[in-house]
């Protein structure tokens, strides 16, 4: 008995047509993912010491260069079991600390979880966060007890899990830190270095903002920083930029 072509064709059709959906739905499923996520962290306590970074700060007064660059070098001394020691040096200074190793983020019985959910969206994709709480007082200088209510969007499906955080201070002022994007891309030394981007925005006039740009490729993470500020009196816009210029990891 002959095999009829035209069944032949449909057979082999569906199971194509059923391999490329599959194709598509972990394709979709990548996409939907952070790709820091995707990515080993590389931390200092990870690396061989001998690993260092380097840093160009230059400061800025109504858009003018206010002061030159100045150069700082990160350079890992050691590793132990717990901690691990860095040598910071800039042309006028050298010093030496010790640091214990980075842990995951655990909320602990100072914090309160809320029975509602939050969400965020970022690069068009929605994350829904479980929301944690916590009140917290301090002693101003001028021994005046103030109180801070601080609120994360927690979400273990991102890379940098805490999306955003507000703290909301009884004077009124209030503290935004929030994730901008995952898919930030900054070059250094010649390499393209796969960031997200994180916005601290503060109330209060004289505080300002602070942008940073983070990666899982260097230790330490920090590849840009951008604060702005105002001077109360003669008001000026001041603003500071941290900026990696170079790396070696060993």
């Amino acid at each position: 008995m002959q095999f009829p072509i035209r069944t032949f064709n449909i057979f082999f059709m569906k199971r194509n047509l059923r391999f490329y959906l599959y194709v598509m739905l972990i394709v979709l499923a990548l996409g939907l993912a952070p790709l820091d996520a995707l990515e080993k962290k590389i931390t200092w306590e990870g690396s061989r010491p001998g690993t260092w970074v380097k840093y160009s700060k230059v400061s800025r007064q109504n858009g003018k260069i206010k002061k030159k660059a100045k150069v700082k070098t990160i350079t890992l001394k050691s590793v132990s079991d717990t901690s691990y020691v860095l040598i910071e040096k800039t042309s006028s200074w050298e010093r030496e600390s010790r640091r214990s190793f980075s842990k995951d983020k655990v909320y602990d019985d100072k914090w309160t979880e809320k029975e509602e959910k939050g969400f965020v969206e970022i690069d068009g994709h929605g994350y829904t966060c479980r929301l944690w709480e916590k009140t917290h007082s301090y002693i101003t200088y001028s021994k005046e007890k103030r109180t801070i209510v601080t609120t994360e969007w927690y979400s273990s499906g991102a890379w940098y899990p805490v999306l955003k955080r507000v703290e909301k201070h009884d004077d009124g002022t209030v503290v935004t830190t929030r994730v901008l994007t995952f898919l930030a891309y900054l070059k250094v030394a010649g390499k393209s270095l796969h960031c997200y981007q994180i916005e601290r925005v503060d109330s209060r006039k004289t505080s300002g903002t602070r942008t940073r740009w983070l990666t899982n490729q260097v230790p330490g993470q920090l590849v840009k920083s951008v604060r702005k500020r105002r001077t109360i009196f003669n008001p000026r816009i001041l603003e500071t930029t941290d900026m990696l210029v170079d790396f070696e990891i060993k």
